[in-house]
């Protein structure tokens, strides 16, 4: 399986623009993150290598619907910081399971 067969054409890019090019904010994304979140835990489960938090922040956000602001505060650590790890995690997500 692929990423690529789970998102349009679209999706891709701006999942791109957001992890490799910094050039849109996270907002733009989270429209993505429940079906990223389903992908990841159903189809990639037993091939992913992410850590407690990453898998926590994903399915806070993505499977819980849970805000940015809401996981920052659950957590107690600043805005930026989940956003880097969310930023990581995508990273890992796209060059572990070929787009």
């Amino acid at each position: 399986d692929k990423i690529r067969d789970f998102l349009t054409s679209f999706d891709f890019n701006r999942l791109f623009f957001f992890v490799e090019k910094n050039s849109i904010g996270y907002k733009v994304i989270l429209d993505i993150l429940p079906t990223l979140s389903r992908v990841t835990f159903w189809c990639f489960s037993q091939k992913t290598n992410f850590s407690h938090l990453e898998n926590l922040i994903l399915i806070s956000i993505g499977l819980q619907n849970k805000t940015i602001k809401e996981v920052t505060k659950e957590l107690s650590v600043k805005n930026f910081m989940i956003i880097l790890i969310l930023k990581n995690f995508l990273k890992k997500l796209i060059k572990n399971f070929s787009i």
